[in-house]
């Protein structure tokens, strides 16, 4: 079983010191009333600053967005409002009011946002109530003007920004423009694009005669062999025909190359003769397809050097073209930029305003005599009391 604490010694011991206890209470009460008679009265005023939304939302270019969160903003207006910069700025203000630093200034005011984060409250607390309203007054005013010109956009430093890449801007637009002239002024694209399609279209008329110089060559063969198994003069009119359509194809060859053709005619009555046509035919062939090679071979480099030439000259087209269109589009986006801050620094419906601004304090902070003293009373009380325990509790 545990032991039992006694309390009764250190009851006994309080009942024996209540002089001394009394007597510290009587001290404590008597300092405490002493410091609420000399403390002096002082003044407090408040001011509001609230953050005004907009009541109709603008469209702006959405490639320039503000990435900050406006909660981040406005949680951090108090340490903004207490910022040494803001107090140096404050203190400016004051030079004739006896406060001369911002330690000094800092003892006086005091920052907290409200329930609703879009209100900060400003408080300053003088012994004099017309320094007090004044102080959180300039102070506001101070804090409205950074604030805005940091986060409203209401400084001239954006606009002197966007005005100087504006500037840049255009004559880069003018360099582009004026190297996309000079260009197409000895631009020959067009006549290069001409005689290449012309060459291709010559070439391929090539191409196709040599595959019907083929195919008249199969004929022609086909044709001997046919009327060679026939009977001497059995070919008729059938191979007269045939012999014919032969000649024909060769003349319209002959028209589309410069080569002239000596065909021995057919009589049709001997095999003799109908064996010379064919070799003649085969003969007229054999001189064609060397040209029509020599031809394609000569048209091939000029070709490819036009196809080179053509693409060269495209590409510098595409890429001064690509410059002036990206220098026209980075202009109009800048003054579209720069016509939105002009309207935002303008703009005075939104941002940051004293809403409410602070009167002449009539009343003072006073101390309550009769709160404090008893507040001394108990705290010596309590005191003196905590000393005679543990002086018991030493004893034993």
């Amino acid at each position: 079983m545990e032991d039992e604490i006694d309390l009764r010694p250190y009851i006994h011991s309080l009942i024996r010191y209540w002089r001394q206890i009394a007597l510290c209470a009587l001290i404590g009460a008597g300092l405490a009333l002493f410091y609420g008679v000399s403390r002096q009265d002082s003044y407090p005023a408040t001011t509001i600053v609230a953050f005004l939304e907009p009541t109709q939302a603008v469209q702006f270019d959405p490639r320039f967005e503000s990435v900050t969160s406006k909660t981040t903003i406005l949680k951090s207006l108090p340490a903004l409002s207490m910022s040494d910069e803001v107090m140096g700025a404050l203190l400016l203000r004051l030079d004739d009011t006896g406060i001369d630093t911002v330690t000094d200034l800092k003892k006086r005011v005091s920052a907290e946002s409200g329930s609703d984060l879009n209100l900060l409250y400003l408080r300053a607390r003088t012994l004099d109530p017309v320094l007090s309203a004044r102080l959180v007054n300039e102070w506001a005013d101070v804090f409205v003007t950074m604030a805005n010109d940091i986060y409203a956009n209401r400084g001239s430093g954006q606009v002197e920004f966007y005005t100087v890449q504006l500037q840049e801007a255009a004559q880069r637009l003018t360099a582009t423009d004026q190297a996309l002239i000079d260009f197409q002024a000895i631009n020959t694209l067009p006549q290069v694009t001409n005689e290449l399609d012309s060459l291709v279209a010559l070439q391929v008329r090539y191409v196709e005669l040599d595959n019907s110089l083929t195919m008249l060559e199969s004929d022609v063969q086909a044709a001997r062999a046919q009327l060679t198994s026939l009977p001497t003069g059995a070919g008729g009119v059938a191979g007269e025909y045939t012999l014919l359509a032969l000649q024909s194809r060769v003349f319209q060859l002959q028209e589309q190359l410069p080569i002239t053709i000596q065909l021995a005619a057919p009589t049709g009555a001997a095999s003799l003769d109908t064996g010379q046509f064919l070799s003649s035919l085969d003969a007229v062939i054999a001189e064609m397809r060397p040209r029509i090679a020599e031809q394609l071979v000569s048209l091939g480099p000029r070709i490819l050097e036009l196809q080179r030439e053509k693409e060269s000259l495209t590409a510098r087209s595409v890429l001064l073209s690509s410059n002036r269109d990206l220098a026209m589009e980075t202009y109009k986006t800048l003054a579209r930029k720069l016509d939105e801050e002009r309207l935002t620094t303008n703009d005075i419906t939104t941002g940051f305003r004293q809403v409410s601004r602070a009167a002449v304090p009539e009343m003072p902070i006073t101390v309550n005599l009769v709160l404090i003293t008893l507040a001394g009373a108990a705290f010596g009380m309590i005191l003196s009391g905590l000393a005679a325990i543990l002086y018991t509790w030493w004893r034993r």
